[in-house]
């Protein structure tokens, strides 16, 4: 992890970790997949009657598209600032030229509107959850950290099992960044949180841990909601905590919002693992991302 430094590693990983979703992003059932993609090891091209067609092998999905905004704005104003953030995300979302979801189309609404901060959406997506990482490097405290990510959070997903679920993985990844394995900086959080939605989903997916990544996936469902999602997530952590290639694979092969997990697995799995960096060189945008790393 030395080429990038760790939380870096953490950020190319999340954009890597969307990008080997985007072929079967969105696709609901095994068959489909395997039929259409074979048994996925790589980044693939998404199909003709996908949301994101017309992108290309290596390419992101809206949400490395928006993730990539995010790292190109905190690089330019040097971290996070509430009302600058809006006014670009709202010149950035309105240009799109990709898949603009739901979450993205009310918190527009509600800017317009005027409506009072925070204008997120009342989206329970768990790719709300995800952007955790991408802040890190510009605030040294741990409360400031995870003040500034519950503030970019609600500021497009303003629903609180979405709040209770970044604070979370940040918390999470902060401890993995200070050396913990994945499975001890889980359970750790885990054991700390309040009784809650959050904690139920994770311990699904914790008790589900030994069992087939397919099987319990889809017994959770695939769909953008925390509560199908969340508990995949932890499962593929735990199952595949030293295959960061399997875990990917395994993620995209159970179809669904694969994308929104991808982002969090590979995150995460990047600091337990090491990792073969020629990977992140898949990626299109692997030299605008590392242009706009924070690597002060």
């Amino acid at each position: 992890m030395d080429a990038l430094g760790r939380t870096n590693t953490m950020i190319m990983a999340a954009f890597y970790g969307d990008a080997f979703a985007l072929g079967p992003h969105w696709i609901y059932g095994l068959a489909k997949i395997k039929d259409k993609f074979g048994h996925i090891t790589e980044v693939t091209a998404p199909l003709s009657d996908s949301y994101h067609k017309g992108k290309r092998k290596g390419d992101l999905t809206h949400y490395g598209d928006l993730m990539l905004f995010m790292l190109k704005h905190f690089h330019r104003n040097n971290g996070f600032e509430l009302q600058t953030f809006k006014t670009e995300w709202c010149a950035f979302i309105t240009q799109y030229q990709g898949y603009i979801d739901g979450a993205s189309k009310k918190t527009l609404e509600n800017i317009a509107a005027n409506h009072e901060d925070p204008v997120g959406s009342q989206s329970n997506d768990l790719a709300g959850a995800a952007f955790f990482a991408l802040l890190f490097s510009y605030y040294a405290e741990q409360e400031m950290r995870l003040s500034k990510v519950t503030e970019l959070t609600t500021a497009l997903h303003n629903h609180p099992d979405v709040t209770d679920a970044v604070i979370y993985f940040a918390k999470v990844a902060l401890n993995m960044l200070s050396g913990r394995s994945i499975a001890d900086a889980l359970l750790n959080q885990y054991h700390s949180l309040p009784e809650s939605t959050i904690k139920s989903l994770i311990h699904k997916g914790i008790d589900a841990k030994e069992q087939d990544s397919q099987k319990a996936l889809s017994s959770f469902g695939v769909d953008c909601s925390i509560n199908s999602s969340l508990p995949g997530v932890i499962q593929i952590l735990l199952k595949h905590e030293n295959d960061f290639n399997e875990a990917m694979t395994q993620n995209v092969m159970a179809g669904g919002d694969s994308a929104a997990r991808g982002i969090i697995i590979a995150s995460l799995l990047s600091q337990q693992v090491d990792l073969n960096y020629k990977q992140f060189n898949n990626v299109n945008a692997y030299q605008t991302i590392l242009n706009n790393l924070n690597l002060s």
